[in-house]
């Protein structure tokens, strides 16, 4: 066991087993080694764990676990690739070659009411 927690409010605040007069409300500080790790896999593994916040908000709020480290040292492949952005096609003029060598059309359906031919979907072309 790493630790205990006691319901407040419908929240569990964790505590330190060598706590003692713990005030109500209060959140204790955590066990010295729940974030004293000299190993880098340990901040990525709270940096999953917490749904990806930046290394600068994981050193702010668990200074212990970046001891001896850079926060811009690390990075996180899945970040960088949801910040990245689709690239536009690029626009070019399209000549047709003959009439109706392109036809744009559009689906909708179905209706609660069928038509004069019992048809319940339709198809708009442009």
């Amino acid at each position: 066991m790493i630790g205990s927690a006691k319901k407040n409010g419908g929240l569990y605040y964790l505590k330190d087993e060598l706590e003692t007069g713990h005030q109500h409300g209060q959140i204790s500080s955590f066990p010295e080694s729940f974030f004293v790790s000299n190993n880098k896999d340990d901040v990525m593994l709270w940096h999953l764990r917490l749904g990806h916040p930046s290394f600068k908000y994981l050193k702010t709020v668990f200074p212990k676990l970046f001891v001896s480290k850079d926060f811009s040292s690390f990075q996180c492949e899945i970040c960088e690739l949801a910040k990245h952005h689709r690239s536009s096609f690029p626009a070019k003029t399209y000549k047709p070659s003959k009439p109706f060598s392109i036809i744009h059309s559009d689906v909708w359906g179905p209706n609660r009411i069928n038509s004069l031919s019992n048809k319940r979907w339709f198809i708009n072309l442009y």
